[in-house]
């Protein structure tokens, strides 16, 4: 791909960087990055090892690859919620009494924690089905009461504000004691030990956990709960993965090499508008 674009990879000081979430922003002098570079290019769609005042010091754009994994782990979400309540059951015999109690996902009441990339896909999803989900996002001013949900399904950034927003509190106050709770975002948003507990406490309770506070030895701390199905963080994995990341990158690349203005051509990408100023300081969602 790069010598499709006549670019060269192997710059000591290069004036694009393609990173991902092992590289350690926190290490790299963003004074001196910016003798030298034009672009930083993010395929993950997570960026929480970016400090916050590389973010705001940083003089040239950061774009982010939210929409590579969006509709994947939107898609994991919602075969999470099928599998719960609408999983098809097999009769080796012919069950006369044709009966299936299962609610439909219109009769349902479902929060959705985040209205970014992911939660708008999962709207349009349960748009098909007549279901109504709430969204929780502060950034957008949409804001919950205390209503009690079946389903809380987590599609959010971590940042300081969510960081543990589903803690004992939360669950004892919005998910009923046989919900379902749905995390392909990221582990940290949830209180490890609340969910733990919540889960024993409430045997008819579900959790589908896709990622874990502290990975990968996160996982194990729900080995023992019989009401709980985790996955090894492949909420964002397709088959197509690579092509979809190379396609994001090859597309920014190319407009770069055009010269045009990506803070007006991204501006969703961009990290930068990602900058909110809450009580203790800036900081990204």
């Amino acid at each position: 791909m790069f010598n499709s674009l006549g670019l060269l990879s192997s710059e000591t000081n290069p004036d694009i960087l393609i990173s991902n979430t092992l590289f350690d922003f926190k290490k790299t002098n963003i004074k001196e990055l910016n003798k030298t570079t034009k672009l930083i290019i993010h395929p993950n769609s997570g960026y929480d090892n970016f400090p916050v005042d590389f973010v705001e010091e940083s003089q040239f754009p950061i774009i982010v690859g939210n929409p590579i994994r969006a509709h994947a782990v939107a898609q994991y979400s919602f075969s999470a919620l099928l599998q719960r309540y609408q999983n098809i059951q097999k009769h080796s015999e012919w069950q006369s009494g044709r009966n299936w109690p299962r609610p439909l996902l219109s009769s349902l009441n479902i929060l959705i924690i985040g209205k970014g990339h992911i939660g708008s896909i999962l709207e349009k999803m349960c748009s098909a089905f007549e279901a109504n989900p709430d969204f929780l996002d502060p950034d957008k001013n949409l804001h919950i009461t205390d209503k009690v949900y079946d389903v809380i399904i987590l599609a959010t950034s971590l940042n300081k504000t969510s960081k543990g927003l589903v803690n004992q509190k939360f669950l004892d106050k919005h998910l009923k004691s046989d919900g379902t709770i749905i995390n392909g975002a990221r582990g940290k948003l949830i209180d490890s030990n609340s969910l733990i507990n919540f889960l024993g406490t409430n045997p008819n309770s579900w959790a589908f956990l896709d990622v874990f506070e502290i990975e990968p030895e996160g996982i194990n701390s729900f080995s023992k709960l019989s009401n709980v199905t985790t996955t090894s963080h492949i909420a964002g994995v397709s088959i197509d993965l690579d092509d979809k990341m190379i396609g994001f990158e090859k597309e920014i690349l190319s407009s770069f090499l055009n010269g045009d203005n990506l803070e007006e051509k991204y501006p969703s990408l961009l990290l930068k508008n990602r900058l909110r100023q809450g009580e203790s300081g800036s900081f990204l969602i």
